[in-house]
C-alpha cells in the first residue's frame, strides 16, 4: 500500500539511507552565515528537524536548538540520536504551518527540502509567516529547496540504490514522474529491506521546485529581505552557468 506520509514506515531506516549527509558541515556553514550577519543568541529552530541530526551539529557548536517535525517516528529516532550524542534539547511534535510560537528564536532554519513538500501557494505562504513569527526582527531564516532550472537541466530520474543497514541491507527504487503543470515532481519510493520476511514500503514524496523571483516574492510578502542564495558554502556560492538541483537561500526577518 502506497503510504502518503512520508517518514512514517521508514523512520527507524531514514539515518542508515542517508549517512553520507554531511550534517556537520552544513551546521558550520550555517553558523558562519549567522555570526557574519551579527546575530545574538544562540536560540535557533530547526522547521522539520527529521532524525535531530542537524539540531545535535547545532548544539556542539553551542547553540541552544528546538526542532519541530510532524513525524512521530521521525522524533522518536530523534530523540534516540540525542541521547546517543549526550545532548539535550527540545523536540516538539507539530506540522510547520500549524506550529504556534512559543518564544522566538535568533534564527530559523529548514534544512533538506522541507520548503518542497509546501506543494501549494497557500501552504507555502503560511510556511513563512510561521517562521517569521519564530525569529526575532533582524534574525535570520537560512533553508534550501530544489531549483527549477537545476530541474530543467538534470531532469528527473528513476534510480536505484543499496545501503547498508546493520548486518543487512535496504534496496530503495525510485521512480519519478515530473508533473510541470505544478512544478513538482513526484517520486514513488519502493524499499525492501534484506534479510527479513516484510513486504516492500511504498512511499510518495511530491516535491515542488521553486524559482528565485518567486521565492523573493513570497519572502517580501511574508515579512523577509532575501540577503543571498547558491550553493553551499561561504558563503553561498554562485551556481554559475550550470544550476544544481538544490539551492540555500538565507533570508533576514525585518
Amino acid at each position: 500500500m502506497l503510504n502518503h506520509k512520508p517518514f512514517t514506515k521508514t523512520a527507524t531506516l531514514y539515518d542508515a539511507i542517508y549517512t553520507k549527509k554531511q550534517y556537520a558541515r552544513e551546521a558550520r556553514v550555517i553558523n558562519k552565515l549567522i555570526r557574519s550577519n551579527r546575530v545574538r543568541g544562540k536560540t535557533l529552530l530547526d522547521l522539520g528537524c527529521g532524525t535531530g541530526k542537524h539540531c545535535i551539529e547545532f548544539a556542539r557548536l553551542g547553540y541552544v536548538p528546538t526542532g519541530i517535525d510532524c513525524s512521530l517516528p521521525m522524533l522518536t529516532v530523534a530523540r534516540q540520536n540525542m541521547k546517543e550524542a549526550h545532548c539535550s534539547f527540545d523536540l516538539i511534535h507539530t506540522d510547520v504551518i500549524n506550529y504556534r510560537v512559543q518564544k522566538k528564536f535568533g534564527a530559523a532554519v529548514s534544512l533538506f527540502h522541507v520548503l518542497s513538500y509546501q506543494l501549494t501557494s497557500d501552504s507555502l505562504i503560511k510556511f513563512f509567516q510561521t517562521a517569521h513569527r519564530c525569529i526575532k526582527p533582524g534574525g535570520l531564516f537560512i533553508f534550501d529547496c530544489w531549483y527549477g532550472p537545476g530541474v530543467f537541466l538534470h531532469t528527473p530520474k528513476n534510480r536505484a540504490q543499496v545501503f547498508k543497514y546493520n548486518n543487512s541491507r535496504i534496496t530503495r527504487n525510485k521512480k519519478s514522474v515530473w508533473d510541470m503543470e505544478h512544478n513538482a515532481v513526484r517520486v514513488y519510493h519502493e524499499m525492501f529491506l534484506h534479510g527479513i520476511n516484510n513486504p516492500p514500503i511504498h512511499e510518495l514524496h511530491s516535491m515542488r521546485y521553486f524559482f528565485i523571483p518567486e521565492l523573493r516574492h513570497v519572502l517580501s510578502t511574508t515579512g523577509f529581505r532575501l540577503l543571498q542564495w547558491g550553493k553551499l558554502g561561504f558563503p553561498l556560492v554562485s551556481i554559475g552557468k550550470n544550476p544544481p538541483w538544490e539551492i540555500w537561500l538565507v533570508a533576514q526577518r525585518i
